[in-house]
């Protein structure tokens, strides 16, 4: 298993955050960071665990890894299906 964010929705929102503030507009965060005294805004993702049963549902139908791939670095009984 490994954790997965989708890199589509991080990136839309990046892009989104970035001409925002380019504008000079207020940036829309979700939760905020304790850094030493400061408290810094942030904006998090949930996290999705990937197993064997949810790897073409995951990272293969967002294009962040192909079948070939994984199939080369696990052996055969470990293929997703």
């Amino acid at each position: 298993m490994t954790v997965y964010k989708p890199i589509g929705s991080q990136a839309k929102v990046a892009a989104e955050t970035a001409v925002a503030a380019a504008k000079g507009e207020v940036v829309k965060t979700t939760s905020t960071i304790a850094l030493g005294d400061k408290t810094i805004p942030a904006i998090f993702f949930a996290s999705v665990v990937v197993t064997k049963g949810n790897v073409k549902e995951t990272v293969i139908k967002d294009g962040f890894q192909n079948l070939e791939t994984i199939q080369k670095s696990l052996p055969k009984e470990k293929w997703p299906k």
